[in-house]
């Protein structure tokens, strides 16, 4: 069986109501289950999601009022086996990074695959043309700490991808000479399947700054 208390929660979560959202937690329920036990594969569907991942990905103050009244930030749902941290790091919202950034500390599984492959440090990376230069700052600092944490070999056998493609792919500049520094990753490595080298991605995107970067590092 599911919660309904967590369905009235993900509801006021949702609908951006700090007030209802108070209210419901003024009754101390059990913010550490679902919504529902049943598998439901819906896109964006919040039935299989804890509320600590429903805030992640809509509000960073609900994300902080519900780990102050107790939510875990270590649950993964049966919707997508994410984490809340990376239901944060899915969203492209300016706070994501920071969002994440307190979710990590809280106990998120930086280790954490999902079903479809994705990881917390190859989310990290995918920063968008549109974030201001707080939100690349951010990423970089949860991109430090993860670099610190994880099992690269696991993310890499896991996932069948790793931070530096993602980073060369979304023309990260940033994030590409710090994990090449960290030298956690091999320069050369594709995707699982893939065809193409970090230095090929970054020819076909026509970015001559990666491109250095990467031949400095030994790219071939």
């Amino acid at each position: 069986m599911g919660s309904n208390y967590s369905k009235e929660v993900n509801n006021a979560i949702e609908a951006g109501n700090m007030k209802e959202l108070n209210e419901l937690l003024e009754e101390k329920g059990d913010l550490n289950q679902p919504q529902s036990s049943i598998h439901i594969f819906r896109t964006l569907d919040l039935a299989n999601l804890y509320p600590i991942e429903v805030a992640a990905k809509t509000s960073e103050a609900m994300t902080d009022r519900l780990l102050a009244a107790g939510a875990k930030a270590d649950v993964v749902d049966d919707y997508l086996e994410y984490t809340p941290m990376m239901y944060a790091l899915s969203t492209n919202h300016e706070d994501r990074f920071r969002i994440a950034i307190k979710l990590l500390a809280a106990g998120s599984d930086p280790q954490q695959v999902a079903t479809n492959k994705n990881t917390a440090i190859n989310l990290t990376v995918q920063v968008l043309d549109t974030d201001s230069e707080q939100a690349r700052d951010e990423s970089m600092q949860l991109l430090r700490s993860l670099l610190r944490t994880c099992d690269m070999d696991r993310v890499v056998s896991c996932s069948g991808t790793n931070p530096l493609i993602e980073a060369v792919s979304y023309d990260n500049y940033e994030a590409a000479e710090l994990i090449l520094s960290e030298g956690v990753v091999d320069v050369n490595a594709k995707r699982t399947g893939g065809k193409k080298t970090p230095l090929e991605i970054a020819r076909r995107n026509n970015n001559e700054a990666m491109q250095k970067l990467l031949i400095r590092y030994g790219a071939k």
